[in-house]
């Protein structure tokens, strides 16, 4: 069994007292991406685990697990984003109107209306007024605020320019924040489509075709194949439904489960990168995602390669993230990043030319950022193209099953009353 323990607990497993952290790592030699968890005593024991086993940690961060501890299945932990967004962006006007870091976090525990922020900045507090930096206080919660989150307020503080830095990153935070709402709000229409297929389905297996089976219950097998084999469905789903629900269900936490193995998740992004539906806007995305995140913190002061290695974190696509992994070993061998991504060839071409200018000109930030910009516009039109042919495919393929179901009873109707006469 798996206890429920309180929001300011490491969530832990069974009986053993020491937090699971949740961790991406790079593979020493292979410069293969492993996604995986550890167990240990903290998140710097977690760190020399890794090591010892030939991984380089990119990112180490507290696991919360709901029922079953199934790591992030059911339960999200740490602030949301829009908690993030909210922090970066009101200290930065406190902090830039002339405000001690201390008492802007004060002022903004005492005035948060959520209670997981509230804490969170009074433990914040506390680690300042004991005398570390904003910073190593954030980064002593790696739950809440993610390794860009701290090293971009980490820089700021080494810049002397905090409250710039903070607006940068709500900036950086927000426009993320937009490009995933988007993507979200024209998923909910096909999912709605879904929803109603699966409720007419099942109204129609449940209550409509039991309504003929008194009808249909004297011909046996002289009623058409289709006819049968709707009849059989209708029967299992009244007989055994509840089963099939709770099987379903199974099947969905074991494959969320499953789908963590990393060499499982590699093959998984793989087939979708090869996609003529999806692949295309899966490598605009990353690249929208790596070129707004490496701009953003190579902006704000933050050193090339680990700017380098926050920026791969953030990629959701393992095959990408590692053949980026690749780019990051030409650029610490004095490639420059237009030279490296043209090697591993896994950005579009256009990328790689801007990229060549903005080296050129020495404007590869404001690179960058206008590649971010463009790409993520470009993912906008993708996703609404790739929508735009989702739900009328939805749609026609409703109305075909139903046509099929209404069909097989008329035609069996029919069938019924020429053998009545």
């Amino acid at each position: 069994m798996f206890e429920r323990l309180t929001d300011n607990q490491p969530k832990r497993l069974g009986f053993v007292n020491l937090p699971i952290y949740v961790y991406k790592a790079v593979k020493l030699g292979s410069r293969e991406i492993v996604a995986d968890q550890v167990v240990a005593a903290d998140r710097f024991a977690a760190a020399r685990q890794l090591r010892e086993k030939g991984l380089t940690p990119l990112t180490i961060q507290d696991a919360k697990r709901g029922t079953f501890g199934l790591v992030s299945v059911i339960r999200k932990s740490g602030l949301e984003s829009d908690d993030l967004i909210y922090l970066s962006r009101e200290l930065a006007t406190l902090v830039d109107a002339g405000m001690d870091v201390g008492r802007a976090i004060r002022l903004m525990a005492e005035l948060s209306d959520n209670p997981r922020l509230g804490k969170s900045l009074r433990l914040v507090m506390e680690r300042i007024h004991d005398g570390d930096t904003l910073s190593k206080a954030l980064e002593s919660q790696p739950e809440n605020y993610p390794p860009l989150f701290v090293n971009m307020v980490r820089a700021g503080e080494v810049g002397g320019n905090l409250a710039m830095a903070l607006g940068e990153l709500s900036s950086f935070l927000e426009r993320a924040e937009e490009i995933r709402s988007k993507t979200k709000s024209a998923l909910v229409y096909p999912y709605i489509m879904l929803f109603m297929m699966g409720g007419s389905l099942a109204v129609l297996f449940g209550m409509v075709l039991p309504q003929f089976e008194p009808l249909f219950k004297d011909a046996g097998d002289k009623l058409p194949f289709l006819t049968q084999i709707l009849m059989g469905i209708s029967h299992g789903f009244r007989n055994y439904g509840k089963v099939g629900f709770v099987l379903f269900l199974l099947i969905f936490l074991g494959g969320r489960v499953l789908f963590r193995q990393p060499k499982i998740r590699k093959k998984w992004h793989l087939i979708l990168l090869n996609s003529s539906l999806v692949g295309d806007v899966i490598v605009k995305f990353e690249v929208a995602r790596f070129s707004r995140t490496f701009a953003t913190l190579m902006k704000n002061g933050v050193e090339t390669m680990k700017a380098m290695s926050m920026s791969i974190a953030t990629m959701g696509n393992l095959v990408l993230a590692e053949a980026m992994l690749e780019v990051q070993k030409g650029l610490s061998m004095g490639d420059g990043l237009s030279k490296a991504l043209e090697k591993k060839g896994i950005f579009p071409s256009r990328v790689i030319q801007l990229l060549r200018i903005g080296e050129e000109t020495g404007q590869l930030n404001e690179m960058l950022e206008r590649i971010g910009s463009i790409y993520e516009k470009e993912v906008e039109r993708g996703v609404a193209r790739l929508m735009a042919l989702l739900t009328p495919a939805i749609t026609i393929g409703l109305g075909i099953l139903v046509a099929l179901i209404v069909a097989s009873i008329l035609i069996t109707v029919l069938s019924v009353n020429k053998l009545a006469f």
